[in-house]
């Protein structure tokens, strides 16, 4: 690559590196102080970055380059390009929906109350009547929102095409992966866990709601999900205090961390759902958790610190392995932390259960590790559908959430059919992020024992692979791991050693 050329990649990642600075500020503020988001206005200012002359820029320094770190840095870069090409004309009308969404409020109990707050209400909510009354209203809100969703998919597949992207391509470039194997993956789990997956639903449709699962709908998940009976054991002032407990057995010290900070505060417009905000890796990485008790409190926390500690012991200095990349690695690290929960030795030594408690939770997990799977299998398969142009992705969104689901989705539901849709298949890096999780697990128990987490020397492993940041796709932690292809098995396999069967 020639002088002038390295000269003005140079420049583009120093522009590149402020812009994403001012989004991740934008996108702090708006999530922990419910502040309005104008990320265009950001992007007006940053006028040569959203240009087709800079896609070709980076298309050149890709093929002018030789070195092979500095060629998948440059892929990533491109993919960052093309996404703020794609993004700066679809952000007024994303600014709109996410602006309108924050403000939209519904008449419940002759109060106002935000729609945001509607998914704690219905989680927090006894009476399966009521549930039902407080869904209806969130999807009221879905509903009058879903015209601007339309339009927002229909310029999110029409704007890549002006510069040689389908949809589909650049999802799988931007995730690193081959849609085709992921959604044969897809298709497995659903095939293989359909019969040990029902019989769990109803089991735990039975404990934790008191009815079968053949009386189950949408409205019912938040609480079936939520685990009341060990509450208790889980308070929200606890919360913060576990996290850094758990981090410093691993040694990390989160209260001398000045680069990883916890912000737990209650505020009137704080998003209920936690996030990792690396604002600047590594020196500024912030975690946002809105604790209301329980257990789930403590998987969210936990799996926000897998980033975090992922992203503030990046020790790369190169911009586009800190910040850019797919996200199945980072979100294995989380899951890897989120699942510590369902470890029988952190739930002695953490949660203060009593012994007649431990296995029913273990029954539990195991349902909620099967859960999100067979939905995220489905998302995977819908958003094919939908991305794919077929006819009436509705009905498709409805059948094949149902399938994973075990229970119908009625018309009403379906009508998440535009707003439930990660950007680029995001959903498949979950997908592979459960898959490479529980290989991760297995090879960390298996050097350090069932109480890894409690070994400095688990923590030096983990911070090795932590230090290329971004850097190492999926693919190669898969190889890394010892595997040769995606499998469900050692998944599978951790979860049947929850219900005692491995």
């Amino acid at each position: 690559m020639h002088d002038a050329l390295k000269d003005q990649i140079a420049d583009l990642r120093l522009e590149a590196e402020a812009l994403l600075l001012e989004m991740s500020v934008m996108a702090w503020r708006g999530h922990e102080y419910g502040e309005p988001v104008n990320f265009r206005s950001l992007l007006r200012s940053h006028k040569r970055l959203t240009s087709p002359e800079t896609v070709r820029l980076v298309k050149r320094a890709m093929a002018a380059c030789d070195d092979p770190a500095q060629q998948r840095a440059l892929e990533y870069l491109l993919v960052f390009v093309v996404s703020l090409f794609v993004y700066e004309r679809t952000a007024g009308l994303d600014d709109r929906v996410q602006n309108a969404a924050a403000r939209a409020r519904v008449r419940l109990d002759g109060r106002s109350v935000s729609y945001r707050a509607l998914s704690v209400l219905i989680a927090n909510e006894p009476d399966r009547t009521r549930r039902r009354e407080i869904h209806s209203l969130s999807m009221s809100v879905v509903r009058r929102l879903n015209p601007h969703y339309a339009q927002l998919w229909r310029l999110e597949h029409a704007v890549p095409r002006e510069i040689g992207y389908t949809y589909l391509r650049l999802s799988e470039i931007h995730r690193q992966m081959r849609l085709r194997e992921i959604a044969a993956l897809a298709r497995q789990v659903l095939d293989k866990t359909e019969a040990f997956y029902r019989s769990l639903l109803e089991e735990q449709s039975r404990r934790q709601l008191g009815y079968g699962a053949d009386r189950l709908r949408r409205s019912d998940v938040p609480r079936l999900l939520k685990n009341v009976a060990v509450e208790r054991y889980f308070p929200a002032d606890r919360l913060v205090a576990t996290g850094e407990r758990i981090a410093r057995a691993l040694g990390f010290d989160l209260r001398r961390m000045a680069n990883l900070r916890i912000f737990a505060e209650e505020r009137a417009n704080k998003m209920p759902r936690a996030m990792c905000c690396p604002l600047k890796v590594p020196g500024d990485v912030r975690l946002s958790v809105r604790p209301v008790g329980g257990i789930g409190d403590y998987k969210t926390l936990l799996h926000e610190m897998g980033h975090g500690l992922h992203y503030a012991n990046t020790a790369t200095g190169q911009f586009e392995f800190q910040h850019l990349g797919g996200g199945a690695v980072t979100e294995t690290y989380a899951f890897l932390f989120e699942h510590l929960v369902e470890n029988r030795c952190w739930l002695k030594a953490y949660g203060r259960l009593p012994e007649c408690e431990i296995a029913p939770l273990l029954r539990f997990w195991a349902f909620s590790r099967l859960y999100p799977m067979r939905r995220y299998a489905a998302k995977i398969l819908y958003e094919v559908h939908l991305h794919s142009g077929r006819k009436n992705p509705r009905a498709a969104y409805r059948r094949l959430l149902s399938r994973a689901y075990g229970f119908p989705l009625s018309d009403e539901d379906a009508a998440s059919y535009l707003n439930d849709v990660d950007p680029t298949f995001y959903a498949a890096d979950y997908f592979r992020a459960w898959l490479l999780e529980a290989m991760l697990a297995n090879r960390l128990e298996g050097h350090f024992g069932p109480r890894w987490f409690e070994r400095k020397a688990a923590g030096c492993f983990l911070a090795r692979l932590w230090a290329s940041g971004n850097q190492m796709t999926a693919d190669e932690l898969l190889a890394r791991l010892g595997g040769r292809r995606y499998e469900i098995t050692p998944w599978l396999r951790r979860i049947r050693a929850l219900l005692g069967e491995a």
